[in-house]
């Protein structure tokens, strides 16, 4: 990408120079779904933690959405506290019910061919399940008025698998939720992973069976065409609460496209690991976080969207805008202070270089054995 060539020695990407105020940050919120966003968000979480410890800059906000399947209790992702966590809980047992017995049967027609065999109706059906008594009753429209809370403009991404039944079922809808709960227009950037190589987690139906590579795709594909209907500017009604209730937020017809934005973390090739796919998603939004990194990004987007939406409007043509990611692995304080130690005692005690060795190697194993640590140090 351009920008990244333009940045000068002068914009470090680390967030071990930041002082712990939000002035130096940009607004942002991060939005994790399923197995993927809570991967994702406990690595932001967990390098926001060893740089400013449990009193993190209050501009920076994250939320993980799961959905939770009757009889399962989800605890929140690795360093994400209660506050910062949501579980649906739905039955879809009672809910499939209601479709049944309800005056319209095609709903029921339509939900009982799509569900068993792709899940990603559960997950859409399980966002309107925690909205079907409006905002007061509804986990996911608190969390979001409190994430959203006393930030003007800030910056928000949601990170899912293109493939999860729980994210890709939900996507639109929690954009559109998004900027009715921030009571104000929010741009919303979705960062998703494709299709990886292996087995993985994300199957409403038949929970405890992972998703094929095979299956992956597919559902990959599904997805990415249907978010392509919501980037055009067409007429789209979202309704969540019956014509009659008070709410009638709840219930609007959008004429502009719900998504600017889509970023689609892909594999370099089949050995790839997964986890390199998850730590390029978290290491972009902590660089992201630097003003100067953001604005950049910005600028390149917003250059190449006039573009791309003139030829888009008169040629008709469709575009795909790909992110690449490069993974710095430099280190951070904490592991420099380790290493120097580490060097130290290195330089010290080693059997090999030390000035005074407080290991012995065993010749019949092969292994090192501590020597007395005392009688070496009285020595020294």
């Amino acid at each position: 990408m351009p920008w990244i060539k333009n940045l000068t020695t002068n914009n470090r990407l680390e967030l071990e120079s930041l002082a712990s105020g939000s002035a130096q940050l940009q607004d942002t919120v991060l939005i994790g779904i399923g197995a993927v966003g809570r991967e994702v968000l406990s690595q932001i979480a967990e390098a926001l933690n060893a740089r400013f410890g449990v009193q993190w800059p209050p501009n920076v906000r994250l939320l993980q959405i799961d959905i939770q399947m009757l009889g399962e209790k989800l605890e929140p992702p690795r360093a994400l506290g209660l506050g910062q966590f949501v579980a649906l809980a739905p039955d879809f047992q009672k809910i499939e019910q209601s479709l049944n017995d309800s005056d319209w049967p095609v709903h029921w027609e339509w939900y009982r061919r799509a569900a068993p065999d792709f899940g990603r109706a559960r997950g859409r059906l399980a966002l309107f399940h925690d909205l079907r008594d409006g905002r007061s009753g509804s986990k996911l429209w608190g969390a979001l008025e409190r994430v959203f809370q006393e930030l003007p403009a800030p910056t928000t991404r949601v990170f899912s698998a293109a493939f999860d039944d729980a994210g890709s079922g939900m996507l639109v809808d929690l954009i559109h939720l998004i900027q009715l709960a921030a009571t104000r227009y929010v741009p919303v950037q979705l960062w998703l992973a494709a299709a990886f190589t292996r087995d993985w987690p994300g199957r409403l139906a038949e929970h405890n069976r992972p998703l094929r590579p095979d299956e992956q795709r597919e559902r990959m594909l599904a997805t990415l065409s249907e978010l392509e209907r919501f980037q055009r500017n067409e007429r789209v009604e979202l309704n969540y609460v019956p014509p009659n209730h008070p709410q009638s937020q709840l219930r609007q017809t959008r004429e502009q496209a719900l998504i600017e934005t889509l970023f689609l973390f892909e594999m370099r090739d089949r050995a790839t690991p997964e986890g390199d796919v998850l730590a390029a998603m978290a290491d972009g939004a902590l660089a992201l976080l630097i003003p100067t990194a953001h604005q950049l990004l910005t600028d390149t987007l917003n250059r190449r969207r006039s573009d791309t939406t003139a030829r888009i409007m008169k040629e008709g043509q469709g575009f795909v805008c790909a992110l690449g990611s490069c993974a710095l692995r430099i280190p951070s304080g904490a592991l420099t202070r380790a290493l120097a130690a580490r060097m130290v005692r290195d330089s010290l005690f080693e059997l090999g270089i030390g000035l005074l060795p407080m290991e012995q190697c065993d010749l019949r194993t092969g292994k090192y054995r501590q020597l007395e640590e005392d009688v070496e140090l009285e020595k020294f």
